[in-house]
């Protein structure tokens, strides 16, 4: 039996390519990346029950019966697909606790309202109505559904890392600045609701799941209610002209280009949130201690470097020093500094997406402590 497992993204911007088939090395491996152009996406059913088809407009024109609810034109759109023949023989033959699992799964689809709701026992009243046709024919889908995980269990990051290894080149040789790296993220807010993953059997379908990663993505409306009280403030700050504090628009951004895999951006933005927090308290220290503009801009000027103004300066502003704060934490961030933002702004080095998040995490906490020292 032929097993497949297809990798489908819409992308959030149109890649001006011919469409077909692109070969992308990733981890010393070469993968055949699709890219097609001018799909559409056939929605059928009512609201959150609509269920869709990506295909071309011919494919549908072909479909004389198929009547869908309306139909919605795709940006590009990436796939990767793996394939394996698997004998009969080497079928996975499913144990009762995995029949009671698949029928768990299969309450939840149906009725995810109430999926909380006594699965297990559920499950296998379920199972126990079964008649003995009915039985075989689930255990035969759980069987091919099993096979099919254990033998193409999906490869989300390598799909991603393809995606994003064309793109750079692609930006790079057609000067093309309206694309990006994409993170899954931004993925979960196209029509395929992020990477969305198909299982087939001999060209049959046998399961869709999307991989999404963050819930945020997918909502299509507001998802968050920050209180009546909090959004009054922000409506009268706004009407106000309140500028927003600069250190904490720097850490947001950091945080902003960490989900859509700008990682090198997102350490220099948070490490730009630390260096103002340090001049910023110093400033307001020193004006404090009764020194003039000129005083306080000739001292910055003479301690430039970041531990000298952390250290020296900052003491003298406030009377504490940043390594005082959190000494592990202020020797994390020299590393940081030293590893990652340095490097990143005098070189073209990539940081890993652990790497970054570690990175942005430190200089956002020590960035706060800074900013609340007495």
């Amino acid at each position: 039996m032929k097993f497949e497992c297809r990798h489908l993204a819409e992308l959030p911007f149109n890649l001006n390519l011919p469409e077909g088939i692109y070969e992308v090395p990733v981890s010393g491996h070469v993968v055949k990346l699709g890219v097609s152009q001018g799909r559409i996406a056939a929605h059928f059913g009512k609201d959150d029950q609509s269920r869709y088809w990506i295909a071309s407009k011919a494919q549908l024109d072909q479909m004389i019966d198929f009547k869908p609810t309306f139909l919605q034109r795709l940006r590009t759109v990436a796939e990767l697909s793996d394939e394996r023949e698997i004998p009969d023989s080497q079928l996975h033959e499913p144990t009762e606790k995995e029949l009671q699992d698949q029928m768990v799964r299969a309450l939840i689809i149906a009725d995810p309202g109430r999926s909380g709701e006594n699965l297990q026992e559920r499950a296998a009243a379920k199972l126990a109505e079964l008649s003995t046709e009915k039985r075989a024919i689930f255990r035969q889908q759980t069987s091919l559904w099993l096979t099919a995980m254990n033998a193409l269990p999906g490869r989300v990051p390598i799909f991603q890392r393809a995606v994003n290894t064309l793109v750079r080149l692609y930006m790079v040789r057609f000067n093309d600045f309206f694309v990006e790296e994409v993170a899954i993220h931004q993925l979960a807010g196209m029509v395929t609701s992020g990477v969305l993953m198909i299982w087939l059997v001999d060209g049959q379908v046998l399961q869709t799941t999307a991989h999404v990663e963050k819930i945020p993505g997918i909502m299509r409306g507001q998802w968050f209610d920050h209180g009546a009280q909090a959004v009054a403030d922000f409506r009268e700050a706004l009407r106000k002209g309140e500028v927003p504090d600069s250190v904490q628009l720097l850490a947001v951004r950091a945080r902003g280009f960490l989900e859509r895999g700008a990682f090198r951006s997102a350490i220099i933005e948070s490490s730009a949130a630390l260096e103002t927090a340090v001049t910023r308290r110093i400033q307001r220290g020193l004006a404090a201690a009764g020194k003039t503009p000129a005083e306080i801009a000739s001292l910055l000027k003479t301690h430039v470097n970041f531990r000298d103004r952390a250290k020296t300066l900052l003491k003298q502003a406030t009377g504490t020093t940043a390594a005082a704060l959190d000494s592990k934490l202020w020797h994390t961030v020299l590393g940081h500094r030293e590893n990652y933002r340095h490097r990143i702004a005098h070189s073209d080095l990539e940081p890993a997406k652990g790497e970054a998040e570690t990175a942005v995490t430190d200089f956002t906490r020590l960035a706060t402590l800074v900013s609340q020292i007495p």
